[in-house]
């Protein structure tokens, strides 16, 4: 039996001097080397690396945000105010906020004028409710036109033309008097909501041809045409 002492055997210098030349010390040295190296690699490189690519991203979209705000800044300097505030009334007309009923009324008034007919009566109601998504309604009249059928044809093209703009309905009659009925469209304003990171958009072609042409309708005072029949005057 040995009796020798067994004192320090479980020391790491022990150990070490027993397994240094046998192919277990290698893989163990090979498996201590891997851990680290992939604590190392999760713990502290990636970490390392999402921050700096984080950081970059967030100088690129803040260069991004100050290039867009220097082009909203050029394009606000480069605006017609002029223009801007035409623009802005030929469409308020076209389609008020409210229910515009001196405008229906010049409008009607105009057409008349300009086609020689008179109109003997007329009615307004509410229409429809706006809906909470279109945000779009509009105003009924019925109305009597008194006059020929070329002078109600005319009546008709007119009232096409003219701010706010208007849809006819129904129009029945015969040669001496016309009953119709139009719709007068209003819109209220859309919530504008600004993103400074987003580029102001100008109208398009279309849009400012649109516009150049509503403007064309706008009331101005028509000349009374020259009629054979004195009673081709509206009454109001």
């Amino acid at each position: 039996m040995n009796n020798e002492p067994w004192l320090g055997h479980n020391t790491v210098q022990f150990w070490y001097y027993r397994f240094k030349d046998s192919v277990y010390y290698t893989w163990f040295l090979v498996f201590v080397s891997l851990l680290v190296s992939f604590i190392i690699i999760f713990q502290v490189i990636i970490p390392q690396l999402t921050s700096w690519f984080s950081i970059t991203n967030e100088v690129i979209a803040l260069r991004e945000k100050i290039s867009v705000m220097n082009q909203n800044i050029n394009f606000v300097n480069n605006v017609d105010p002029a223009l801007l505030n035409n623009q802005l009334q030929t469409a308020q007309s076209a389609l008020p906020a409210e229910k515009d009923f001196g405008g229906v009324v010049s409008a009607l008034s105009d057409a008349a004028i300009l086609s020689g007919v008179s109109l003997s009566d007329y009615t307004f109601s509410v229409g429809e409710v706006a809906s909470e998504s279109a945000k779009i309604s509009n105003v009924d009249v019925e109305l009597v036109i008194e006059g020929t059928f070329d002078g109600t044809v005319r009546f008709l093209s007119e009232i096409e033309k003219k701010l706010p703009l208007a849809e006819i309905i129904t129009a029945q009659g015969d040669n001496n008097s016309t009953t119709m009925k139009l719709k007068f469209y209003q819109k209220a304003y859309p919530k504008v909501v600004f993103h400074e990171d987003q580029p102001l958009q100008p109208l398009t072609d279309s849009q400012t041809a649109l516009l150049r042409e509503l403007s064309t309708w706008q009331r101005s005072a028509p000349a009374v045409p020259t009629s054979s029949s004195s009673s081709a005057v509206p009454l109001f």
